[in-house]
């Protein structure tokens, strides 16, 4: 590749670096979007759902919402994006979580998600409410960074918006609430452990991490997002790769295919260019690297026939081990249904595709792991779930899937920074700063966790403006 000078370089393909890039672009900026995913094969695909790259649902894309306000900013009003490549379909979450005692639907409609809890703990119940309320009420004061670009239609709007101005710094809210625990919330009502029980394994799902490290913000960015609603991807996280990087390219931006980082170069606090494995160089003056999550998941795939999958179940369902969870795991198994609705005829059936996910715990080796034995016991607990499947759920091929990795991105920055972050500006959700380095940016890497947040829209939006007026 010959040299190039850009505006701003992106190392990695996540949602906000992939929305930041396209918005820069859009302002004629000159950007290079170093795409570190390695490609697979895969026979493992039906046209609904790719399982080898995920989310199946990314909520809060509503009405006025951060989706369409981007988009509406580039010129791509909503209607027009599924004619362009971006296959997306609106919902309510699908989502089940299950527990040997409990199994519980999560719904938008605030009225029937309390419904299910009232079902399942309604000693509980009061509680319940009391905490959601409390988390209503915060949410109402920072809002619009839960993913709102244009004023909503909602009854007294304008009398909060005049209360913001008074009285509340909407930057200072959010970052109080991050620095707040979940569990300072939710603590004070005395919950029994079966709802605790319950709300680890929910965060544990949607972060990746146990309950006591989840902030109040995050808490309440989860709860807004199901509350709103979301869109399913068409074809998982691979929709939201193929379209950014069209709209890049038709914007005059470019795309570099899983390069080979071999050195940041730095003068005086600013990485100036990055080297190339190739002997090429790519100077800029602003860099965003997508940092991977450091908590590995692995995949398994099963296939079933339609018939027998019970009709309460979703399309995503999450669940404990039921057991001790296998060592160096966490108490966690995320099974997203791909279900084959064609009709079935006696000579060829039309199974159903299912992936489990399960999740390592923090800083253990995914080296020296039995995959045969894991398989085993996810598939004893798949019977647990399904009843009369003991011969009829069949494993398949699990899929090779790689993807640059923490360690790979940032070991070329390890001698120039001590590894500590800051945020770079109040209200930019998800990017933070090296402190050493005046001109480069990290932001959350993966499109394929869980949940997709629609605040990725506002924040990249948000990036962008702030990589155009920086020096």
């Amino acid at each position: 590749m010959a040299d190039q000078d850009y505006h701003a370089v992106f190392v990695g393909a996540g949602l906000i670096s992939l929305t930041a890039a396209a918005a820069l672009a859009k302002r004629g900026k000159r950007v290079l979007l170093l795409d570190t995913t390695r490609a697979h094969e895969s026979d493992i695909h039906d046209a609904g759902f790719d399982f080898s790259s995920g989310p199946l649902l990314y909520l809060g894309y509503e009405k006025w919402g951060a989706m369409e306000g981007y988009f509406s900013q580039l010129a791509y009003p909503i209607p027009s994006l599924q004619k362009k490549g971006f296959s997306f379909q609106k919902v309510s979450p699908l989502l089940q979580l299950v527990s040997n005692k409990h199994r519980l639907s999560l719904f938008s409609d605030e009225e029937a998600y309390f419904d299910e809890l009232k079902r399942e703990f309604p000693k509980q119940a009061q509680k319940l409410k009391t905490l959601f309320d409390q988390m209503t009420r915060e949410a109402a004061y920072f809002y619009p960074s839960l993913g709102q670009f244009q004023q909503l239609e909602v009854e007294g709007m304008a009398e909060r918006l005049n209360q913001w101005k008074k009285q509340l710094d909407i930057s200072q809210a959010i970052l109080q609430q991050q620095k707040k625990k979940a569990f300072e919330l939710i603590e004070p009502l005395n919950f029994k452990p079966n709802v605790l029980a319950y709300f680890k394994l929910l965060f544990l799902f949607a972060f990746k991490k146990p309950m006591r490290e989840v902030s109040a913000f995050e808490m309440i960015q989860l709860f807004s997002g199901f509350q709103r609603g979301g869109v399913r991807m068409q074809d998982g996280d691979a929709t939201l790769q193929h379209f950014f990087q069209g709209l890049i390219q038709t914007l005059g931006g470019k795309i570099l295919k899983t390069p080979k980082i071999s050195k940041y170069e730095v003068e005086n606090k600013h990485v100036v260019q990055i080297n190339l494995c190739d002997g090429s160089t790519l100077k800029a003056d602003h860099f965003v690297v997508a940092a991977p999550p450091h908590r590995k998941t692995l995949n398994f795939y099963f296939s079933m026939p339609t018939k027998l999958i019970p009709s309460p179940m979703r399309e995503a369902l999450v669940m404990t081990w039921g057991e001790k969870p296998p060592k160096d795991f966490e108490d966690l198994i995320v099974l997203r249904l791909n279900q084959n609705t064609a009709p079935e005829t006696s000579k060829t059936p039309a199974p159903s595709l299912i992936a489990v996910s399960i999740l390592l715990r923090e800083n253990a080796s995914a080296l020296d792991i039995d995959h045969e034995k894991l398989r085993e016991s996810l598939l004893k607990r798949l019977h647990w779930l399904i009843p009369f499947s003991e011969s009829e759920i069949k494993t398949l091929p699990s899929l090779e899937h790689h993807e640059i990795t923490e360690e790979e991105i940032s070991l070329p920055l390890g001698d120039i920074t001590d590894g500590t972050k800051k945020e770079i500006a109040k209200g930019i959700l998800n990017t933070l700063q090296p402190k050493g380095l005046k001109n480069v940016y990290w932001v959350k890497g993966h499109t394929s966790d869980y949940l997709g947040q629609g605040s990725a829209f506002l924040a990249g939006h948000h990036l962008a403006e702030f990589i155009e007026k920086s020096k």
